[in-house]
């Protein structure tokens, strides 16, 4: 009698335990598989520097920043926060590489830091990069979009900074002065003084008409 109880109750608990582990197995089923990244994507930002001058090796430094939109956006190497900046001489190119390993929208501003140097016109547009990354069967894909200030997209990314020659500003300077000459003293007199001239003129010879018309009629 113990051993039909004993059989009875051992096959109870063995089939208690495949309920539980075929339960367990149907939970698995039913979750989404989730990949990790294994590795880095690399996105290369071409940036252009055009200077417009006939001194190609003047030592003249401009700054540029890449300034992401949120904290923890994947950023170049040696970025101080949320910011990269760097500094471009003469007709020169960069690439700016950023390692995305992480799922997500990044958004960024590329800009000219530069402050105004004199005899340079300097090129503060701004253009927009947006990052997004997906994962794609434990494959991150990510597609970069650049646009400029009226949301136009662009392929490449250029500053043109411009020199100004001094000789012709100055010789602007000096036709516009020419052409808006502000009223000196001695401007002020010479025209006075010929003011004068003319009224006494007309007086003058106000007293010789009348003088003349007198001594016709004494005459007569």
């Amino acid at each position: 009698m113990k051993k039909i109880m004993c059989s009875t109750h051992c096959k109870k608990v063995i089939l208690l335990f495949f309920a539980i582990f075929g339960f367990m197995i149907m939970i698995l089923n039913n979750q989404n598989p989730i990949y990790a990244l294994q590795n880095d994507h690399t996105v290369l930002i071409p940036i252009k520097q055009v200077l417009d001058t006939n001194d190609k090796n003047n030592s003249v430094e401009f700054t540029y920043v890449l300034k992401a939109e949120k904290s923890g956006s994947p950023m170049p190497a040696n970025s101080e926060g949320k910011e990269y900046k760097w500094i471009m001489r003469n007709d020169s190119h960069v690439n700016l590489t950023i390692n995305v390993n992480q799922e997500g929208s990044f958004n960024y501003k590329i800009y000219q830091e530069t402050k105004d140097i004199n005899s340079y016109v300097i090129d503060h547009h701004v253009y927009s990069l947006c990052i997004k990354a997906n994962n794609d069967k434990n494959d991150l894909i990510t597609i970069t979009t650049v646009t400029n200030e009226n949301g136009e997209k662009v392929e490449n990314v250029t500053f043109k900074n411009q020199f100004k020659s001094f000789d012709t500003d100055t010789q602007n300077k000096e036709l516009y002065m020419l052409k808006n000459k502000i009223k000196t003293g001695d401007s002020y007199l010479t025209g006075s003084y010929m003011c004068m001239f003319l009224v006494s003129s007309v007086i003058l010879i106000l007293f010789i008409i009348k003088f003349s018309n007198k001594k016709k009629g004494d005459v007569k």
